[in-house]
């Protein structure tokens, strides 16, 4: 049996069930979690919203260094209320043959089999948009004010990242978003047409330009799963998109030097349904089949986490110079909170890049339920960080976003030679987001002494 050595020393993090208000389907939903990092002292909270479909452990690494490196801040990250859906048992015992079989359904475990949830059990969450994470966040975002007490930046990756323009600009019982915040932070994320190349042609994309539109397209939704994130239909479920990076993950992390048991598997799917050039040609390690998916993903998904050994065999991986993937593997295979969101609700994503783009209070935004009606007002500094992923998306739409607003000094800082998660993974001397940042959050921190 390979068990895989425990994780959880290696976050600082304390992870802790946090109840927000209603929101369709059943009360037991009305929860979300959240990791602590940091001193309990300090008088600035960064809160940080995952992207589609990641969880709060892509965070792990920035809640472990950020604090470090600027006295006085303390990072919170946010797991969503989908994240009550996941059956993860099956990591929970850090067995990744159990998991294997667990996940799989050959094998029951303790007496039970895996089930994954249906569409038709969770409709509820075709309404979970973009109206029902802003008011969860803002739970969190008066939490760590402790009424007044201490100052909140509010940022996040990805899709998290495109929520906070909206956040800002939201109304709450006549309230501004933005008011109760010092400051956002954008990691390779945003609106204003940011990811315009990489939606068009889905149908998360173009914006509505009439109630009509927007109606059609929850109709449509009423009709589709409700789990799915920007880009072309998956053709298959999505918690399948969470389950196998973890599982690599528990067997590079248990065995990484063993001959790969997922590549052996995945030597018996029928021709024609895994692309040309995806898997390695030669056996390789545990760990090397992680790092070589990590290169070889979608390119949201990519890390630069090493390359192969010339020979071996089987064929090990050499880590670094930008990370590893114990590194990245301590993030997807932390439970519990995960990297990723197994049940994304497609009606996030769609609400944020159909409805609230522009972040005006226009018919079809209204008609979805988005209280976007103070974006000219927006005052507090902004810093954001963009990769390749974007082609230049999103520094432009945060100029756009700047020129909107009374946004009085902001930061932007682009490195086209990192992917999507390079700037939550990447060693943190290596790492352009994290040495660019630290000055941003300690201009902020310096105001709240």
């Amino acid at each position: 049996m390979l068990v895989l050595p425990s994780t959880a020393a290696a976050w600082s993090g304390k992870r802790v069930q946090f109840a927000v208000g209603d929101a369709p389907g059943p009360a037991k939903y009305n929860t979300i979690w959240l990791r602590k990092y940091g001193p309990s002292s300090a008088r600035t909270i960064l809160v940080l919203i995952p992207g589609s479909p990641s969880g709060q452990a892509t965070f792990n690494l920035l809640g472990e260094t950020l604090p470090r490196r600027v006295p006085g801040l303390a990072v919170w990250t946010i797991d969503r209320r989908g994240n009550a859906l996941e059956d993860t048992s099956g990591f929970e015992a850090n067995d990744p043959n159990a998991a294997l079989g667990f996940y799989t359904g050959l094998l029951p475990l303790n007496g039970r089999s895996f089930a994954p949830v249906d569409d038709s059990q969770a409709s509820f969450v075709r309404k979970w948009g973009l109206a029902v994470e802003v008011n969860d966040v803002h739970r969190v975002v008066l939490a760590a004010r402790a009424r007044g007490k201490r100052r909140v930046i509010l940022g996040g990756h990805s899709a998290g990242a495109t929520a906070v323009p909206a956040y800002a600009a939201w109304d709450f019982s006549g309230r501004a978003g933005y008011r109760d915040l010092a400051g956002f932070v954008l990691i390779d994320g945003g609106l204003f047409g940011t990811w315009g190349k990489l939606a068009a042609g889905t149908s998360f994309w173009p914006p509505f330009a009439n109630v009509a539109q927007a109606k059609t397209r929850l109709q449509t939704l009423e009709h589709n799963t409700p789990f799915a994130f920007t880009g072309p239909p998956l053709g298959f479920p999505l918690w399948i998109v969470g389950v196998l990076p973890e599982l690599g993950c528990q067997y590079a992390l248990a065995d990484p030097q063993g001959t790969s048991a997922l590549q052996f598997l995945t030597s018996l799917i029928p021709p024609g349904l895994i692309p040309p050039g995806t898997l390695p040609d030669f056996t390789v390690t545990n760990e090397a089949f992680v790092g070589w998916l990590l290169q070889h993903s979608d390119d949201s998904l990519k890390v630069r986490a090493g390359q192969f050994a010339g020979s071996g065999d089987p064929r090990p991986w050499v880590n670094g110079p930008y990370s590893s993937v114990s590194q990245v593997c301590a993030a997807f295979a932390s439970e519990p909170g995960n990297a990723m969101e197994w049940y994304y609700p497609a009606r996030l994503d769609l609400d944020m890049l159909r409805g609230a783009q522009y972040v005006k209070p226009t018919a079809a935004a209204r008609y979805l339920g988005l209280r976007l009606s103070h974006l000219h007002e927006i005052d507090r500094p902004l810093y954001v960080f963009e990769t390749s992923l974007s082609e230049g998306g999103v520094l432009m739409g945060a100029k756009r976003f700047v020129a909107a607003t009374k946004i009085p000094r902001s930061t932007f800082v682009k490195d086209e030679e990192m992917g999507h998660l390079d700037p939550l993974l990447d060693f943190p001397d290596q790492n352009k987001f994290i040495q660019t940042v630290v000055p941003f959050l300690k201009g902020i921190v310096r105001t709240a002494h």
